[in-house]
């Protein structure tokens, strides 16, 4: 994280913590010395967090290309901005600035954890991403804000075959 605040500070761990709440430090904080874990929130619960200054992350680069960087997404940044990071990243997140998601002013962000699905509401079991069997919706339920924006090969996107994943129902 200490590598790449500005980017790094923003992500959220499988538990829901955002990395600015478990690494302080490295995030500008000062954590007061406690070692006390920070609790998770209940899911669709807003988790207020301090906004950091607009910018690119200067590591980011995409899954599949290491010369795809931000310089590289702010040529075209209408498809290029959906693209996924080498580190599960999407670009809209790490290249803030190329993607234009700095024209709102600074003000506190609110990040909210995926809803709970309704009783009825059913993944489908068929589903998985066009590059990975395995990543199948309970693997999309795991990171869903940056999966359910995936499709399998014939073009559906997660979102649509893993309402429940997603949070859609």
């Amino acid at each position: 994280v200490g590598e790449s605040p500005t980017a790094r500070c923003r992500w959220e761990g499988a538990d829901g913590t955002l990395a600015s709440a478990s690494c302080g430090e490295a995030c500008g904080d000062d954590c007061g010395g406690s070692d006390a874990p920070t609790p998770s929130p209940s899911p669709g619960t807003p988790v207020p967090t301090t906004s950091v200054e607009c910018e690119d992350d200067p590591d980011w680069h995409g899954k599949f290309n290491s010369a795809h960087t931000c310089a590289y997404v702010a040529e075209s940044p209408e498809p290029r901005c959906e693209w996924e990071g080498a580190d599960g990243m999407l670009a809209s997140v790490g290249c803030e600035l190329a993607c234009g998601g700095c024209d709102n002013p600074p003000s506190p962000t609110t990040v909210t954890q995926s809803p709970q699905p309704a009783p009825d509401c059913d993944d489908d079991p068929d589903w998985h991403g066009k590059f990975n069997a395995a990543h199948d919706c309970d693997y999309v339920a795991e990171n869903w804000e940056v999966r359910c924006a995936w499709e399998d090969t014939a073009g559906t996107l997660a979102s649509v075959a893993c309402m429940k994943a997603c949070g859609g129902c």
